[in-house]
């Protein structure tokens, strides 16, 4: 924590202290009373470290031993065995997720299972479509797959309030959204528009819940498809240069909800854009070589904004 952000947190115990009349003996003699008895102790630490630690190392290596089995032998098994090595799989590392969330012993292992699971299930939905359907509509596949494992991933956060399960939730069904989309024949930007900025209205929401560990990966997907989108949209039209606006836009939300993440994608399209701009209307003028240097003085402006509000709007607020 900065030096800034501890005499913000100092002031409010202070004031607090004063409206209820305690004084500094009765702060020193609560810290004597509550560090002994609920601080955890240095050697529990470690242990929870090393358990999560290893619980991850576990899922990665199960993971990677199915990833090897699979690829080696895929070619010479039968439909029977392929469906059984990938679904069949995914659905026992989802139930053994499902338990171990339950139990206290196996929580951390949870995460991994039901990342494995998220893996493998769809794989095997896609080797039965690949059986047995012989239409050629791949959007009717995909919508299917994703919008059934969009649902089993929500009545399981549902169950488990957990975070893992969130974050495949909402990546399930922005494929079944996508997907939807695309069969309806709606344009890719207008796609790109419409999921960006729903992904960034909902990690702003997710920033007040306790799954807000999730959102710098959303806010990095939502901008981009954003930007992309706008960009898409009024690229060589007279109404181009509102990119500016929006990418300045997501930076000062970035302030907001305090995102390194938006901060260096707004910082980046802006830079991006004034880059796409000079080398458009530039480089067959006489004056390139001067809008370059412009240009270099202009990122070393920007950085330097970056870093100013990354550290008075971003940092002491963590």
């Amino acid at each position: 924590m900065t030096t800034a952000g501890k005499e913000t947190i100092l002031k409010e115990l202070v004031d607090t202290a004063r409206a209820h009349d305690i004084g500094i003996e009765d702060i020193s003699d609560a810290f004597e009373r509550y560090e002994t008895s609920e601080s955890p102790a240095p050697d529990d630490n470690k242990t929870s470290i090393l358990t999560r630690a290893l619980a991850y190392l576990g899922g990665t290596f199960v993971f990677a031993g199915l990833g090897v089995f699979i690829a080696m032998n895929w070619e010479s098994m039968n439909f029977a065995a392929q469906v059984v090595i990938t679904l069949g799989s995914g659905l026992a590392a989802f139930v053994m997720a499902l338990i171990a969330a339950k139990d206290e012993r196996y929580e951390k292992a949870a995460a991994p299972l039901f990342l494995i699971a998220a893996v493998l299930q769809p794989i095997g939905i896609l080797v039965i479509f690949a059986e047995f359907y012989k239409g050629n509509e791949w959007e009717l596949v995909s919508m299917v797959t994703s919008g059934a494992l969009a649902a089993q991933q929500i009545l399981a956060l549902i169950m488990t309030q957990r975070t893992t399960l969130l974050f495949t939730a909402l990546v399930f069904a922005a494929i079944f959204v996508l997907t939807l989309f695309s069969y309806l024949g709606i344009d890719y930007e207008v796609i790109a528009l419409a999921l960006g900025a729903s992904l960034l209205s909902l990690s702003v929401g997710l920033e007040q819940t306790r799954h807000k560990g999730i959102t710098p990966f959303w806010y990095l997907v939502g901008s981009m498809w954003l930007l992309y989108g706008v960009f898409e949209l009024i690229e060589r039209t007279p109404f181009e240069i509102a990119f500016l606006g929006v990418a300045a836009a997501i930076v000062y939300l970035s302030t907001v909800v305090r995102s390194r993440t938006l901060l260096f994608v707004g910082t980046l399209a802006i830079l991006s854009y004034i880059g796409y701009f000079s080398a458009k209307h530039f480089v067959q003028s006489i004056g390139w070589p001067i809008a370059l240097v412009l240009f270099g003085l202009l990122l070393i402006g920007l950085s330097a904004t970056a870093f100013r509000i990354n550290k008075n709007y971003i940092s002491n607020q963590d």
